[in-house]
């Protein structure tokens, strides 16, 4: 084969990027039979010194096995990462493959014709190879173009300098005429050109008719040569040349599989005791491939012989050759090929596709599931059947993260659909449209919903409940659908996740901080980590309570645990976002920064509002990103308008408009955008101490003291209070009473300031500011003191819009209030993003693995990162480095 010098020249530049310990991709494009394979192969041969690991994408109209590459990797994943936490398991497994056999050595993940693979594994790479650094591997795809619907792979990583790419278009007429003359030298420059033309430069098509005739027979076809479109007439003439026996044993190879395949296999299928006579004429005709390590296996040369000879072969003889296949595998694979060998409708094997679809379902597979309900469908003729068949299957397509190309947002037969209604109106909630989904729902007649099935009218109620909840109707409409969802008695475990929050919420609004929620988490240990694992749902619940409750250290710790306990076993980053907050609070900003940049910020997750951003920026005073995230929070909030959505995202915009200054306009701007608030504070109850501290905030600066009152008196009846109730309520109070001059303000601000049980360090800053600002017509003197406290505490968290404001307002008292740490003689290099993730989990305590699992890297990524951490701190060791950290936290801030 020939290979340009810029072609060859992106390949060993890969190669050396990951020798250098660059997680790099190279993506090899081109049609088919453009030489994809052979510059793959090619790369194998120059990876020199690199641990190889190769699979094939398999052309095939069976769904792909879902980890199928990561498994032809020697990675063993196993049934159980299905279900919702499966790519973050996947990945687990992967960077623990990278630890085990690239510890001394570079590592090659090599996987051809990546259209055809399971998108499962190309999800879990997408996972690993974006947060590497500093690991020698090379992850080298063959992909097909064009290929609709294939796994996307062109985010694959990022910066998009760690991806090269070959674009193959087929030999110059150079190349062409080089090749010819090398295996035909006696044949002519007008027919090797004329060879050229009619190949369209396709290297494998030209290597086939080279293959095929001689020099004599090319001269003598000039005007007649076969257009490449005429591959599969090519294997058939090399088919006609050999024996019988040869063609029954690949036949029986293409069938049974379009990977590879144990011989003995193919000899049952092909119906032949002594095969290997037959299987050496193929491997002489280039039409199969042997692999002899292991048990000795088999399979087609390329993917373009095995689509010619199933296009050669005609339908009797597949037939029987499927039926064969049947009886050599098991499982998933002996139905395919029974299925494949039907010749009719066939309501025992229709019934037998379908019930493994309902398994794979509850297993958590669905893009599978979905895949043989469309099988069950196809083999029965019942009209009914056919129909509730197929709306399985689009329901299991919409939970599936992997649907393809398939369309559920089907044309019901009619409004009164219940099961199709079930569909839409489960597409349009993943789409973020709680609006036409609540509509959908509300469409839909009780006689429809009577005649469903129990499983329908349990994910109707559910639905609607879920879409009235988010969409913001009353707790009496939610509730009401809840009811409904019991009388079903079933339950459909894909929407678990739908489900808990749901009435957990709904409890929440209904108890608040009362005996039923505290009574449930109750149960739970006060170590998170002695939780059993079947409470760890609760456990996150108690997380959550906690956070919005103010209990913001032990928030963190539920938290900080689950983290933990899910690494290489479930998917944290949901849990991210809430650990952002509670470390926000609870002024860790270097540690809030980093779970913030590990959160996921999904659009189709209505519950939490993505605020941490914001609350860090605006502390930071970087207002306009702050702006930024909080025009996307807000706009899903308009999607999804729950009063605790929105009251969620207020609280954000109450710290914003506070940092800036609290301008009028921008008062002014959020009150009316909150004109509602004291009907939506309905909703909310004393255990909600974080949307009720900021609601009181927004209500005192927007002149609306009875609102602000009554924020207080509930912030005052919690029932379990956090540590900082008490400093918060007296400070709400004390803004209050400031509106009229006297001493009550007074008092109350310096009790707020003065109370050592709060665990919020800026609110407390905020409270010697107020103080101050209190405290200034009658003493100056102590109001000084005041700010003083304020600036210190400031200065220390890194809030530099509130450091700057009071730093012209203090008169200097020593060198430490008249700049902050970081303006002052430390050091402290500039550091990317993921030195500074590793640095905040290094001086938490964390050891290499347990950073490396929290971060989805290796463990040589961590090391990586260390040193580099080292050089630019100036230091030697880990000791030395936290050391350094801990008395200087505002290295951990982003610059």
């Amino acid at each position: 084969m020939y290979w340009t010098a810029d072609q060859l020249a992106v390949v060993d530049d890969a190669l050396d990027a990951a020798r250098a310990g660059v997680p790099t991709v190279l993506l090899v494009e081109g049609d088919a039979g453009m030489g994809k394979s052979s510059l793959l192969d090619e790369l194998v041969d120059r990876a020199v010194g690199f641990v190889v690991a190769t699979s094939d994408g398999v052309e095939s109209s069976a769904v792909p096995i879902p980890y199928g590459v990561l498994h032809d990797w020697g990675i063993d994943i196993g049934d159980g990462t299905l279900g919702d936490d499966a790519t973050a398991r996947a990945t687990s497994e992967l960077i623990w493959a990278l630890d085990r056999i690239g510890a001394d050595q570079p590592v090659l993940w090599l996987l051809d014709d990546v259209q055809w693979a399971d998108p499962e594994s190309v999800a879990a790479l997408r996972s690993l190879v974006r947060r590497l650094v500093g690991t020698p591997l090379l992850v080298a795809l063959g992909r097909r173009t064009p290929s609709p619907g294939s796994p996307d792979v062109e985010d694959l990583v990022r910066p998009r300098s760690r991806q090269r790419r070959v674009r193959l278009q087929g030999l110059t007429v150079e190349d062409a005429t080089r090749l010819v003359c090398s295996t035909h030298p006696h044949i002519g420059a007008a027919a090797a050109v004329e060879l050229w033309r009619h190949t369209g430069g396709n290297p494998l098509y030209l290597s086939s008719l080279l293959d095929e005739f001689d020099s004599d027979e090319l001269d003598g076809l000039q005007g007649e040569l076969p257009a490449p479109r005429a591959f599969t007439a090519a294997v058939a003439r090399k088919l006609a040349r050999l024996s019988t026996r040869a063609g029954d044993i690949l036949g029986a190879t293409v069938v049974l599989s379009a990977s590879w395949s144990a011989v003995p296999d193919v000899a049952v299928v092909a119906d032949q005791a002594a095969p290997f006579e037959a299987l050496q004429e193929l491997v002489d005709a280039d039409l199969v491939h042997v692999r002899l390590s292991g048990h000795l296996s088999v399979r087609p040369a390329h993917a373009l012989v095995g689509a010619a000879v199933r296009q050669l072969m005609p339908l009797p003889p597949r037939r029987q050759l499927h039926r064969r296949a049947a009886s050599v595998r098991s499982g998933a694979e002996a139905l395919d090929h029974r299925v494949a060998a039907a010749d009719g409708y066939d309501d025992v094997l229709a019934h037998e596709a379908s019930r493994h679809a309902a398994t794979l379902y509850a297993q958590g597979a669905h893009r599978q599931s979905a895949h043989y309900f469309r099988v069950a469908r196809d083999l029965t003729q019942e009209p009914a059947a056919r129909r509730a068949l197929d709306l399985e299957s689009r329901w299991s397509d919409v939970l599936s993260a992997h649907a393809g190309n398939a369309d559920p947002m089907i044309d019901p037969s009619g409004p009164q659909d219940a099961a199709a209604a079930s569909v839409a109106a489960l597409h349009l909630v993943r789409d973020g449209d709680i609006v036409a989904a609540t509509r959908r729902l509300d469409h839909l007649d009780d006689d429809a919903l009577q005649r469903a099935a129990p499983i329908t009218r349990y994910r109707i109620h559910l639905l609607t409940a879920y879409t009235r909840l988010v969409g913001g109707q009353s707790t009496a409409r939610v509730v009401e659908a809840l009811e409904a969802l019991d009388r079903t008695e079933v339950r459909d475990p894909a929407l678990a996740t739908m489900e808990s929050p749901t009435r957990g919420f709904v409890a929440a609004r209904l108890d608040g901080d009362g005996g039923a929620i505290p009574t449930t988490l109750a149960q739970l240990p006060a170590n998170p980590m002695d939780v059993p694992e079947p409470m760890l749902g609760l456990l996150g619940w108690r997380a959550v309570y906690r956070v919005h409750s103010l209990q913001v250290r032990e928030a963190a710790g539920d938290l900080e645990a689950m983290i933990d306990r899910a690494i290489g076993r479930r998917d944290a980053s949901p849990l991210q976002s809430q650990l952002a907050l509670a470390q926000w609070y609870a002024g860790d900003w270097g540690s809030a920064g980093v779970a913030q940049g590990l959160s996921d910020n999904s659009p189709s997750k209505h519950w939490s509002p993505d605020i941490g951003g914001a609350l860090l920026n605006s502390a930071w005073g970087r207002f306009d990103d702050a702006d930024t995230q909080l025009r996307e929070a807000a706009a899903a909030v308009r999607r999804a308008p729950w009063p605790e959505g929105r009251l969620q995202v207020m609280v954000a915009r109450v710290a914003r408009v506070h940092a800036a200054g609290r301008q009028p306009a921008e008062v002014a701007t959020l009150a009316a955008d909150y004109h509602d608030l004291a009907q939506m504070l309905e909703v909310v109850s004393a255990a909600d101490g974080s949307i009720v501290l900021h609601a009181g905030l927004l209500a005192h600066w927007s002149g609306r003291p009875g609102v602000a009152h009554a924020c207080a008196d509930l912030m005052e009846r919690a029932l379990q209070p956090s540590r900082s109730h008490r400093a918060l309520t007296l400070w709400l109070r004390g803004l209050l009473a400031s509106r009229t001059p006297g001493a009550e303000a007074i008092d109350l601000l310096r009790s707020a300031a003065d109370d050592h049980q709060q665990e919020l360090p800026l609110y407390r800053a905020h409270m010697w500011a107020d103080l101050g600002e209190a405290l200034l017509p009658s003493s100056p003197s102590e109001a000084q003191q005041a700010r003083r406290q304020a600036l210190q505490i400031y200065q220390a968290l890194g809030a530099s819009p509130y450091e700057e404001r009071l730093t012209r307002l203090v008169a200097p008292c020593g060198p430490e209030l008249t700049s902050s740490p970081a303006s002052a003689s430390v050091y402290l290099p500039a550091l990317t993003e993921r030195e500074r993730a590793v640095l905040a989990l290094l001086t938490k305590g964390l050891s290499y693995q347990q950073i490396a699992g929290q971060l989805f890297v290796t463990r040589s990524a961590v090391a990586f990162h260390l040193s580099n951490l080292y050089a630019k701190f100036g230091v030697r060791s880990r000791h030395d480095l936290t050391a350094y950290v801990l008395a200087n936290p505002a290295a951990l801030r982003a610059s």
